[in-house]
């Protein structure tokens, strides 16, 4: 079986993009006919170097025009397994008409990069061909996957991500804004990053006075919409015009309706998993960290793995928990160290309570203490 997708996939190589749909089931991305449940259900997006409309779902049919390479269609009619109907933006005018299903990606999935010189492959290996050295915020196309890496339309021939790159997929950004947004305008020209800190990669540059959709600040940055690009702009340099929608919850009390105040934090897929948790601060903890110490995302990304080599869990399992989080200026009484830490907390809800918690260290990311419900949580 993996001989033969194998060497569909070369066949790509050689001609053109195969038709590929997104499974959104939770456990990657596959090739094939499995429709997925993306919300943007009726996008396609043409991955070879053009495509004919025609008048019917037929060779026999009308050439109305041709869409080009990365062109988005509206899908009408999905039924026919070798052709779709869809309605596209030719010459400046709207039409309606048939095109081969083998020339789109139907319900696309997208990634943006997020860090410079990312490699793209000929193949699903590390060892064979550099196709090409790709820059921060490249967007491409997800066909499939393929072992441990995407398969992606690039420059109209297919390439292969490995699966763990630092990436934003569509879905992502769609949960990340889903969870809360609000708007601000810029206060000055300011520069944008890939992620929340000047060691991310530097992305356009906005002008003063421009609206942003914002999502939950994360370590002073703002995660951003502009221009259909998703950027993180300092916090500095933004003037808030609509609060984020503050998200329900249950406070550590209980008290279900009262609103809980936090951000997101999305940690790098691995293993084909994205998390997503909602991060919320306990006022237990002391000082916020110094200058110098790991971001809370970095934090929980060790609390993550530790609790996975520690219990035998995969990323999967701490998928849909809440995190409750405090700081702590230093470690001394309780482990020894005067390092400053963080106490992660798992939530499942007021049903369950807390499920893991863990002590991480705040300079280094070494685990002070990791349990779970067999040593007496949830």
């Amino acid at each position: 079986m993996k001989k033969t997708v194998l060497i569909i996939l070369l066949a790509v190589l050689t001609a053109g993009a195969l038709a590929v749909r997104a499974d959104t089931t939770g456990y990657g991305y596959v090739s094939g006919d499995h429709q997925g449940t993306i919300s943007r259900e009726y996008e396609a997006i043409v991955v070879s170097k053009s495509v004919t409309l025609r008048s019917k779902a037929s060779y026999s049919g009308t050439s109305l025009g041709s869409a080009s390479n990365g062109d988005v269609l509206t899908v009408l009619d999905d039924s026919d397994r070798t052709w779709v109907r869809v309605r596209a933006k030719i010459k400046n005018k709207q039409m309606e008409g048939w095109v081969l299903r083998s020339y789109i990606v139907v319900q696309p999935l997208t990634l943006t990069l997020r860090k410079s010189n990312t490699p793209a492959y000929s193949a699903p290996s590390g060892s064979s061909k550099l196709v090409g050295s790709l820059p921060a915020f490249t967007n491409l196309e997800v066909l499939g996957t393929y072992d441990n890496y995407y398969v992606v339309s690039l420059r109209q021939a297919s390439a292969f991500i490995k699966i763990g790159t630092d990436v934003w997929t569509s879905l992502e950004i769609e949960s990340l804004f889903a969870g809360g947004s609000g708007t601000a305008i810029t206060t000055r020209k300011t520069k944008t990053r890939s992620g929340p800190g000047e060691s991310w990669a530097e992305g356009p540059t906005i002008a003063s006075g421009e609206t942003l959709t914002i999502s939950w600040e994360e370590d002073g940055w703002y995660p951003a919409l502009y221009d259909d690009q998703m950027l993180y702009v300092d916090s500095e340099d933004l003037r808030i015009t609509q609060q984020i929608r503050g998200r329900s919850g249950s406070s550590s009390s209980g008290n279900q309706s009262q609103a809980a105040s936090g951000q997101t934090i999305t940690l790098p897929q691995s293993g084909g998993v994205t998390l997503v948790y909602w991060a919320q601060e306990e006022n237990a903890g002391g000082d916020k960290p110094a200058s110098g110490t790991l971001s809370l995302t970095q934090v929980t990304e060790q609390a993550v793995r530790a609790l996975c080599q520690r219990y035998g869990l995969s990323r999967r399992d701490l998928k849909g928990y809440d995190l409750r989080y405090s700081y702590y200026s230093s470690a001394w009484y309780a482990y020894g160290s005067s390092d400053p830490f963080y106490v992660l907390s798992f939530w499942g809800g007021d049903d369950v309570g807390v499920v893991w918690t863990v002590s991480v260290n705040a300079r280094n990311g070494a685990i002070f203490e990791a349990s779970g419900p067999d040593d007496g949580n949830g």
